[in-house]
């Protein structure tokens, strides 16, 4: 394979010839239109399309995107929703929306939803959200690839579909973040609407955390010790959904390692052109 492609897919982020996952350690889940193991061999959605809500599996290409061919085949001149996101993980952890009315958005009238010119599905508020059961005790860590288009008070991008335990991460209100685990709500940090970010945050009470695209942390502290439980991606629990994209996320049993939050870093600046 031609060094620019492995480079370009994240091949090699940790100094081998494998896909990003493959190099990484406590895995609890993971989420891509990319594929992210080589031993995954699976699709990466399940989409519906709008003009009669038939439903098709779409994959990967021979290079790891998603299959956009099949995507517009399926899909045609309408919009497409995700009604399953595929765990890559080898975890069998799918995050799923049954409801047509709360299914993200991936194709807007026969265009594709992108970040940076890459498919990514698009939350637009409102009671779109996918959810996903993976019950996991503190420290909890989690990457994840976002943008903002625009803000709600209580729209974030994970949040717990129950009152406890409910691990959040998402909009702080101003210009912050905001993590929560059942403590206290920490904020920190500067969102924007105009470009997308790799966030890595920990969650284990007393040393929680957030970086965003390999800076220093920009939220610490105690954001309390409830785990994770049943969790949406997409919308707050009590509030309005999240407005923008969400192309990718990656959940680790403890706390990630210096080594492999690096690994999501570069993969996230080689593949969705993150800061």
């Amino acid at each position: 394979m031609p060094v620019l492609q492995q480079i370009f897919l994240g091949y090699g982020a940790s100094g081998g010839s494998s896909l990003l996952l493959d190099n990484l350690t406590g895995v609890a889940l993971a989420y891509s239109t990319r594929k992210l193991r080589t031993a995954y061999s699976g699709s990466a959605l399940r989409v519906r399309r709008s003009n009669d809500n038939t439903e098709q599996d779409i994959g990967f290409d021979g290079s790891g995107n998603l299959d956009t061919s099949s995507l517009a085949s399926f899909v045609g001149s309408n919009s497409g929703y995700v009604v399953t996101w595929y765990d890559q993980s080898g975890n069998a952890v799918d995050a799923t929306q049954a409801t047509t009315s709360a299914q993200p958005r991936i194709v807007n009238a026969g265009t594709n939803d992108t970040i940076n010119s890459k498919v990514s599905p698009r939350w637009t508020g409102g009671s779109q959200r996918l959810v996903f059961t993976s019950t996991q005790s503190n420290p909890v860590s989690v990457y994840m690839v976002n943008r903002f288009n625009s803000y709600a008070p209580g729209a974030h991008m994970l949040d717990g579909s129950t009152i406890s335990p409910r691990m959040l991460l998402g909009y702080g209100g101003s210009t912050n973040y905001q993590l929560y685990n059942g403590g206290s709500a920490l904020t920190g940090g500067t969102t924007d609407t105009t470009t997308a970010h790799a966030l890595v945050a920990v969650f284990n009470n007393a040393s929680s955390s957030l970086s965003i695209d390999g800076g220093a942390n920009v939220i610490s502290g105690s954001a309390g010790t409830n785990g994770r439980g049943s969790t949406i991606i997409g919308a707050g629990y009590v509030s309005t959904g999240f407005d923008g994209w969400i192309p990718e996320l990656v959940c680790f049993n403890g706390t990630i390692s210096g080594s492999d939050a690096s690994a999501c870093r570069s993969s996230a600046v080689s593949y969705w052109g993150t800061p």
